[in-house]
């Protein structure tokens, strides 16, 4: 009982990660579109970019192997964070 607590933990941090970083990205792609063109925002963006990239991915993968561990079920926390990011990379790919 206390491993699938600790798992159920672990998915639902890595849904609140996902929807962050979506948020982030989301709201990057926002303020590039409307030309809003300051400079904290600017440095802002340029420190947080790279460690927001690289959390997607760690993410993703580790969205994977808990969807892989929980035998596949499409209603779980991992699908959902398994579909957000996905859609998260899709849109920083038709952005670019």
């Amino acid at each position: 009982m206390n491993a699938e607590r600790r798992k159920s933990k672990k998915d639902k941090n890595i849904f609140i990660f996902s929807i962050i970083v979506f948020l982030y990205f989301a709201l990057v792609i926002f303020l590039y579109e409307i030309g809003y063109d300051a400079v904290l925002i600017r440095f802002v963006i340029e420190l947080f970019t790279i460690p927001f990239a690289a959390l997607l991915i760690v993410l993703l993968v580790l969205s994977i192997l808990s969807f892989i561990v929980g035998k596949f079920k499409i209603v779980s926390l991992s699908f959902y964070s398994i579909t957000i990011l996905l859609l998260t990379m899709f849109i920083m790919i038709a952005f670019a």
